[in-house]
């Protein structure tokens, strides 16, 4: 539900159409938000602790126990500190993604980093989110 609602703002304010055309523009705008709102919460310690415990039973598509396990150790990883290009790069590769690709994205949220309108907007998703939601 959560990603719907973001979506459909993101649409509807047009974000998409302030940032540069990309193939990964969804991508680099959440790894730009990661960004921007890591220092507003303060559980990291807890948050990466939950993802030691997998809820295997809970995954209901088909994949590999190993694959699940990678992912959350890159997210208990990822969110260990302040995302960075750094810590993205390390990231975006470790998902199978190639250094192309992942100079791409560093690229676009360093665009999306830039755009003050594009910051400011999403800003406003977050102040605004419950109200948005009801």
């Amino acid at each position: 539900m959560v990603d719907e609602v973001r979506e459909k703002y993101i649409i509807s304010h047009k974000i998409y159409e302030q940032i540069p055309q990309s193939k990964y523009i969804t991508q680099a705008l959440k790894f730009f938000e990661n960004e921007l709102f890591y220092e507003n919460i303060s559980e990291w310690n807890h948050i990466i602790q939950e993802f030691e415990n997998i809820p295997y039973k809970e995954i209901t598509f088909p994949v590999d126990k190993l694959n699940i396990d990678k992912w959350f150790s890159l997210f208990r990883q990822y969110f260990s500190e302040k995302p960075t290009d750094k810590t993205r790069d390390v990231f975006i590769k470790a998902i199978g993604f190639s250094a192309n690709d992942t100079e791409e994205i560093n690229n676009l949220v360093q665009e999306i980093r830039s755009n003050i309108e594009v910051k400011e907007m999403i800003l406003s998703l977050y102040r605004e989110f419950d109200n948005i939601i009801l």
